[in-house]
């Protein structure tokens, strides 16, 4: 190859080269200039923060307000696992002056339960019979102790079944030993029975005490650990609730300065 064809060849070579690299500048300008010339083109392409946002906060929202509340109907059975181990001797259930002390407290006692004035149930998350007792009251009189049958609120034991003694025949015990409490304070694991238990008490729900057998604290540890587990997922949902929201405050502060500068 000659001088002059090498001088022609690499003429050639760089007016291609600078015939490509203006097309590619020019193109990229041109779209650099639609997208500027077209801002919501772009704010199309990119999905909106703000629906996505504020479906984060409602989640976030709905899981805090179901862990408060099931932490809330769980605190009762939290607090009783921590109660004194050795169960307090409080005598007869039906004749017992009981006020707010008594609540969350692990007792024995003894009680004379209606033969035919029960309701059959199943506590959440345990298998087996189980059933809720009505308790025979005692009737003022000289007996030390006693209360007037009018005043001293439904009584009812909570006690088990044995499949083998399912029947007529079955005798409820008399000697108790569990955790004493009021019926609506009784938890998670008693949902739904006030209901069930209207006709024993008179419709006096909320005055009714609950003498739940073989409930000692050691076999209510299980409501701790739940209960703590129930209160970090309420305090994560509500604090990145509070983190989104002060930083969608600050994200959207230029926005608004923008619009009343412009206005």
């Amino acid at each position: 190859m000659t001088a002059d064809d090498s001088a022609i060849a690499n003429t050639g070579n760089t007016a291609a080269d600078s015939a490509i690299a203006n097309t590619g500048n020019t193109a990229a300008d041109s779209a650099i200039a639609n997208t500027a010339a077209h801002p919501d083109e772009r704010k199309a392409l990119v999905p909106p923060p703000r629906r996505v946002r504020n479906a984060t906060v409602g989640v976030m929202f709905v899981t805090a307000v179901s862990s408060a509340l099931m932490a809330m109907s769980l605190a009762p059975e939290a607090l009783y696992s921590l109660a004194d181990r050795e169960a307090v001797e409080l005598g007869d259930l039906g004749a017992a002056k009981l006020d707010s002390t008594w609540s969350g407290r692990y007792v024995r006692a003894t009680a004379e339960l209606q033969p035919s004035a029960h309701v059959a149930f199943k506590r959440v998350g345990e298998p087996g019979e189980r059933r809720l007792g009505a308790v025979l009251l005692a009737d003022a009189g000289p007996l030390a102790g006693a209360v007037p049958l009018a005043n001293a609120g439904p009584r009812l034991v909570d006690y088990a079944v044995p499949p083998s003694e399912r029947g007529a025949r079955f005798v409820p015990p008399t000697l108790l030993r569990g955790r004493l409490e009021r019926l609506p304070e009784l938890g998670l694991r008693h949902r739904g029975i006030a209901r069930a238990v209207m006709p024993l008490t008179g419709g006096k729900v909320g005055d009714a005490w609950v003498l739940v057998d073989g409930s000692d604290p050691a076999s209510s540890r299980w409501a701790l650990g739940l209960e703590a587990v129930l209160l970090a997922f309420f305090a994560f949902n509500a604090g990145g609730i509070v983190l989104i929201l002060r930083r969608a405050q600050r994200l959207d502060e230029p926005d608004l300065a923008g619009e009343s500068s412009s206005g």
